[in-house]
């Protein structure tokens, strides 16, 4: 997005203090993330913006998530857990660490249920590994933004995965 400005004011009185004019470039500085590509437009249908990572997006087809007795995600009969990958509303303040990214869901938690009832499903992806750093990304401004952060697991699905487990012992 270029931005317009008339700077004739000031450069009338940086000539009159003996300044040059200098053409600059200023690159981006993002904290632990990388610039990945810039977005021409604003996608009409609603798709994962992210690829190349282990995850996958809850769905249709052979890979899709599927939730045992117990409670536990699974592809195939792989244990995975699910959280979201977007990050476009905090990206910067979660991968300088100073909030919280979303959280790493491990069961099928009253919250989650009603997350993906009320969001579609391609926001969620799934992990088999367990990790220090996790990828996120965010569009800002257009610009597609991916970096690696620390997650926490949901408090809602410790608690009823607790729950369950006295239950049925």
């Amino acid at each position: 997005m270029a931005l317009k400005y008339d700077f004739s004011a000031l450069w009338y009185i940086a000539e009159q203090l003996g300044a040059d004019r200098q053409n600059i470039t200023i690159e981006p500085k993002i904290t632990e993330s990388r610039l990945v590509t810039q977005v021409e437009n604003e996608p009409t249908e609603k798709k994962p913006f992210f690829s190349g990572i282990e995850g996958l997006v809850i769905g249709d087809g052979p890979n899709q998530i599927k939730v045992n007795a117990a409670g536990e995600f699974r592809i195939e009969s792989e244990p995975v857990f699910i959280y979201i990958y977007d990050h476009s509303f905090n990206f910067h303040q979660v991968i300088a660490g100073e909030k919280e990214g979303n959280k790493i869901h491990v069961y099928n938690c009253q919250l989650i249920q009603r997350m993906i009832k009320r969001r579609p499903e391609q926001r969620y992806i799934a992990m088999s590994k367990r990790s220090d750093k996790y990828p996120i990304g965010a569009v800002i401004d257009g610009v597609v933004l991916e970096g690696l952060c620390s997650l926490q697991i949901c408090g809602s699905c410790l608690k009823e995965r607790n729950r369950d487990a006295e239950f049925n012992s």
